[in-house]
């Protein structure tokens, strides 16, 4: 059977597609089409084309690398906006978007990877902050991580040592679709917790098997201890979260113990296994049932995975980020004010369509510009200071946010996708660093002479909205 181990992306997406289609024909989910729906996301899809392909164009006529990516990033967000628009329940939508990610991984090389998360998590930006009302994470959120993973573990390892960690990935996900469809008829009254510990054993207990008998990693058996504690843990986090068609809101106390667990599984699985420990034990995230807070931790993780993949190209450091060089603290403060201020527009509440323009800007401009002006360890420092900020504010910031958990989850978006950009932007790292400083200052002067039209039009915008008092 150890041939078999080879074949286990295969086995992740055909598991991950029979989970979906078992709900679509027996829960009758072909009743809840809604072709209606798809149409009205058409001008918004096509308007994040010609945004992004104006990006990518500009790309080009400036020679850089990446230009030629944006069939990948294209096909990400085409899959990402198919599944988000269908009217299924989340837990059907994560693993079907879950099995078309797992078939893009098969049949695309490595250089289209980093673009399909990019697409994934452009589209998702965009669908949930110009549709608060209807704004989801858990059905991108264990697409997005497996990506992320197989990108962060293609850069970390090589050899035999990078096919055993793809496969101990691809086992990691193959227990969390298995256990998603296990928990199906039982798992909403269970008061005693008795349903979701069997839940949790058999979810390490797959792992364990897949390991052992399938990928023949005997030394990696220990690992299933871990995959059954971030299983007992992603319960722990869907069951103090937002629960939805409820009145009870989480407790401040409730949200600070998320963001621990969050930080004690981080801790643990890392110090235990590194990166791949961290990717393994968040994939259990296709577990949620009642509230957004797994697909939070799950969207960390991916962000932090990415930015981890961009330290293995482009920091120099063998010990990592140094926080004594000055541009390196500034980015990082930077990504923490970033956040922040993208909280307070959302709490305030402007115009959808203003706050989507925001937040694409920081998530999709915002990385590239680091990467130009700033040298590897700042524009990594940056993204990690976005990633540490998101994870806080998107859990904390729920208490502003009155059942509107997903809406304030999206910050984490920004983050993930900051991530991908900066990874996808990478090569602007050495193209700034081999400027001179009066490029740099053109470059400065066409973006100011932007800023400065985009704010005129939208104080423009603003008054002309205003209505005309008697």
């Amino acid at each position: 059977m150890g041939a078999l181990g080879n074949n286990l992306a295969t086995w992740l997406t055909a598991c991950a597609f029979f989970v979906w289609a078992f709900d679509f024909v027996k829960g009758k989910g072909y009743l809840n089409l809604d072709v209606p729906n798809l149409k009205k996301q058409g001008p918004v899809f096509i308007g994040l084309l010609l945004g992004v392909g104006a990006l990518f164009g500009l790309s080009h006529l400036l020679g850089l690398a990446f230009a030629g990516s944006i069939v990948y990033f294209a096909i990400g967000a085409v899959a990402c906006c198919l599944v988000s628009s269908l009217n299924f329940e989340n837990k059907s939508r994560s693993l079907l978007l879950l099995g078309i990610t797992g078939l893009a991984y098969l049949l695309m090389d490595s250089s289209g990877q980093v673009p399909y998360v990019a697409g994934l998590l452009a589209w998702k930006i965009c669908s949930n902050f110009l549709n608060p009302e209807k704004a989801t994470l858990s059905d991108v959120a264990p697409a997005a991580l497996f990506m992320a993973g197989q990108i962060c573990v293609g850069t970390s390892y090589s050899g035999t040592a990078l096919a055993r960690s793809r496969d101990l990935i691809c086992c990691s996900f193959i227990a969390s679709a298995l256990v998603n469809w296990f928990q199906r008829p039982f798992r909403a009254d269970d008061a005693f917790l008795l349903k979701r510990l069997i839940l949790t054993a058999t979810g390490g207990l797959i792992f364990l098997i897949l390991v052992t008998k399938v990928v023949l990693a005997q030394q990696y058996a220990p690992m299933a201890v871990l995959v059954a504690a971030g299983f007992a843990f992603n319960y722990a986090l869907d069951g103090q979260g937002v629960k939805p068609g409820t009145s009870a809101d989480p407790t401040a106390l409730e949200l600070v113990r998320n963001v621990l667990i969050i930080g004690i599984l981080t801790l643990v699985s890392t110090r235990l296994y590194g990166n791949l420990g961290l990717i393994v034990v968040a994939a259990p995230a296709a577990i949620s049932f009642f509230s957004q807070a797994p697909a939070i931790a799950a969207l960390f993780v991916a962000a932090r995975s990415l930015e981890q993949a961009f330290d293995v190209n482009y920091v120099a450091n063998v010990t990592g980020i140094n926080l004594m060089h000055p541009y390196v603290t500034a980015a990082q403060y930077f990504a923490f004010f970033t956040i922040l201020v993208l909280l307070l527009l959302l709490k305030e509440g402007r115009d959808n369509k203003f706050v989507t323009v925001a937040m694409t800007a920081v998530a999709v401009v915002g990385p590239a510009l680091v990467n130009y002006f700033l040298h590897g360890e700042a524009s990594a420092s940056y993204m990690v200071g976005l990633t540490v900020a998101g994870v806080l504010v998107s859990i904390l910031g729920q208490r502003f946010f009155q059942e509107q958990e997903a809406l304030c989850g999206s910050l984490m978006l920004i983050a993930a996708q900051a991530s991908a950009v900066g990874l996808l932007t990478a090569e602007l790292v050495e193209i700034g660093n081999s400027t001179a400083n009066p490029e740099r200052l053109k470059v400065v002067y066409v973006l100011a002479a932007i800023t400065a039209i985009a704010m005129i039009a939208s104080l423009l915008r603003t008054k002309l909205a205003k209505p005309v008092s008697q």
